[in-house]
């Protein structure tokens, strides 16, 4: 009689390759950094302040400006603070009756412009304006002028008003000493552009009333040392250029 046959031993369950064990390790390191990765971008999206977007095209007054060739400055209630004009040639006399009444304008750049006196009667109405620029450039006394402005004595009629003034640059016009004349009137200038002007020795009397200037600058005139000298010796606490030597 045959024996039964013996049951079959358990088979020892195979060993799963390495490669898979470390898989698994990598997925669960892997997952959990991913978590706080994600997690912490959405937090930073969801606290990060909302900064308003400005969109100049809806100011009908800063179209307006850019239109005929004027950039701006403002501060952060809107308020135009600064007017240049990279466009020059583009700018008119009627373009600077936007200019008037500008409660908050600090700076007005109008070099290189075509202007004549009549645009600067626009320039009214100006009650914290600090820095005026018209005429030619002021960066150096030997930068060229593409166009002369077309200034006259009269220009600075309107000028005079503006009371505020801390600069003001005429450079490179055809003002003289009856125009500087008038500039006492202005009692904080402190910085005062001259250079390529008319002006001549007459205009040291009215200069030296000018105790407020800090800065004068008078290149390129027909102002001579000797005159130069006196107006030392009237403002002692003035810079004045050119030195008498280099006239």
């Amino acid at each position: 009689m045959p024996l039964p046959e013996s049951p079959s031993e358990p088979k020892r369950p195979e060993r799963e390759p390495w490669r898979i064990e470390l898989l698994i390790v990598f997925l669960a390191i892997l997952m959990p950094a991913t978590v706080i990765v994600v997690g912490g971008l959405i937090l930073n999206w969801a606290v990060r302040p909302t900064v308003p977007v400005v969109h100049d095209e809806q100011n009908p007054l800063v179209r307006k400006f850019r239109h005929v060739g004027f950039e701006i400055g403002r501060d952060h209630e809107d308020n135009i603070q600064v007017i240049t004009t990279p466009n020059p040639l583009l700018v008119t006399d009627r373009d600077l009756a936007l200019v008037t009444g500008l409660p908050e304008l600090r700076v007005l750049d109008l070099r290189g412009t075509q202007i004549t006196d009549a645009a600067l009667e626009h320039l009214k109405d100006l009650p914290q304006i600090q820095e005026l620029y018209v005429g030619g450039s002021v960066v150096t006394d030997t930068e060229p002028t593409l166009f002369h402005a077309r200034f006259t004595d009269h220009a600075v009629d309107p000028l005079v008003k503006l009371t505020t003034l801390k600069v003001l640059s005429l450079a490179k016009t055809d003002i003289g000493d009856p125009a500087v004349a008038q500039l006492p009137a202005l009692p904080h200038l402190e910085v005062l552009f001259l250079l390529g002007t008319k002006v001549t020795d007459d205009c040291v009397e009215s200069l030296a009333q000018m105790k407020s200037l800090k800065e004068l600058y008078l290149q390129e005139t027909a102002v001579t040392p000797a005159a130069l000298e006196k107006l030392r010796a009237e403002l002692p606490d003035t810079k004045i250029l050119p030195l008498a030597e280099s006239t």
